[in-house]
């Protein structure tokens, strides 16, 4: 969905990386909600080890790229996503009123997207955006689950972007109510299963939690990150 921003960079920004493997949890919140694609944007990171330089990226579920230019760039978000200027805003391309006379029944399964901007920080501008192969009224009622948390994965994964361009936002990276069960149940020898009957969710989404909860902890086995939470906890408690 972020294409024509893409060959925006590509004109105007020297490449820098690509890999064709994409970020790790995204696949698995794919798969978690059923999309078709989960994918991040950032525009005009200023680089602190360097003057006059912004760097820009894009990460998804199947490949990353990032660029580099010497002067801040200007994209068009508002009509090549549909946002629009408040940052809070969350906009989908599938209202009844805006498809198709055929499209607006029930039907084939049809595809879908929506793009959500993030807080700005330092003067850059960043959008998580998700796509999906489902009708509309699923889609509408998926969104009541999807959207609260994909905000939750996108603003940490914004403030880790920030951090590895040299910006210290490891504060902001604060663990969800739910990470925070999922951590405190396996602490106490709960397997995956069990949180997840003793939560009322499923296994898979315990796992997931866990898996996001590694990842800002900056852990590799959820064992440590029990450990680390488990001092984190002791501290600020004193």
């Amino acid at each position: 969905m972020f294409d024509a921003l893409i060959t925006q960079l590509v004109s105007h920004t020297s490449m820098v990386a690509q890999r064709a493997e994409g970020v790790a949890f995204f696949r698995v919140a794919k798969d978690l909600y059923r999309l078709a694609s989960v994918t991040y944007f950032c525009a005009n990171i200023s680089v602190v080890t360097r003057e006059k330089c912004y760097t820009h990226c894009v990460y998804s579920d199947t490949y990353v790229r990032q660029f580099v230019s010497q002067i801040r760039l200007y994209l068009d978000f508002t009509n090549e996503v549909g946002l629009r200027a408040d940052t809070s805003c969350c906009q989908s391309r599938d209202d009844p009123k805006d498809l198709p006379a055929d499209d607006r029944g029930i039907g084939a399964e049809k595809p879908r997207a929506l793009a959500f901007s993030l807080r700005e920080r330092l003067g850059e501008t960043a959008v998580f955006g998700i796509t999906a192969e489902m009708e509309l009224p699923e889609w509408k009622e998926q969104q009541k689950i999807i959207v609260p948390e994909c905000r939750i994965l996108a603003n940490y994964f914004h403030s880790h972007v920030l951090r590895i361009n040299g910006h210290d936002y490891e504060r902001d990276i604060l663990m969800s109510a739910r990470e925070l069960d999922c951590l405190r149940w396996t602490a106490v020898g709960k397997t995956a299963w069990e949180a997840s009957v003793i939560l009322g969710i499923s296994e898979r989404t315990v796992r997931f939690h866990l898996n996001t909860a590694r990842e800002k902890l900056n852990c590799t086995t959820t064992t440590q990150a029990v450990r680390r939470q488990s001092v984190i906890n002791s501290l600020t408690c004193k």
